[in-house]
């Protein structure tokens, strides 16, 4: 390839590249140039273990439980949690936390909304999925607060934290 070759296609990257920053800067919400991982505050525990009809989870709030909560949860024997794997029902199959049920967000819509509506409104609920830039749970957890789940909680570790914490092998 000659130099002029070299000189013309290094142009045209540059100037697309000008073009592409140029642009996402003009949108409403620009994507950042630079990713920060947003951590979220960590859920008390009195707000958690605590009398559910204080807790109003807002999801904007970005709570989320620990893996030393989640510890707590698996041992509560009050029914008072009920904990939602949000992977994909072959992971869910072969292992999960505690008792979770498998609500996996790209399943067929009506089968999704209809495990949530089957759950009791006044239980906590918390959803996890793999962790890391997984949002299965985050969707479910969003479904179901648009259907007037109020405790809902995101155990954002995931799996990936779960397994790194209890020395699972897969």
């Amino acid at each position: 390839m000659n130099k002029k070759r070299f000189a013309e296609i290094f142009v045209i990257l540059l100037f697309s590249i000008i073009v592409a920053i140029v642009y996402n800067f003009s949108l409403p919400k620009p994507l950042p140039l630079i990713y920060h991982k947003k951590i979220s505050p960590k859920l008390e525990d009195s707000l958690l273990f605590g009398d559910s009809s204080k807790t109003n989870n807002n999801l904007e709030d970005g709570k989320t439980v620990t893996y030393e909560q989640m510890l707590k949860i698996i041992e509560d024997n009050s029914g008072e949690f009920i904990i939602v794997d949000a992977r994909n029902p072959e992971f869910w199959e072969k292992n999960r936390i505690g008792n979770s049920i498998n609500i996996f967000p790209y399943e067929d819509d009506e089968v999704v909304i209809n495990k949530i509506l089957d759950l009791p409104q006044n239980k906590k609920i918390i959803v996890y999925c793999d962790g890391g830039n997984c949002d299965s749970s985050h969707k479910i957890a969003e479904i179901m607060y648009n259907f007037g789940y109020e405790n809902v909680f995101i155990y954002s570790g995931g799996w990936e934290e779960w397994i790194k914490m209890k020395g699972i092998k897969e």
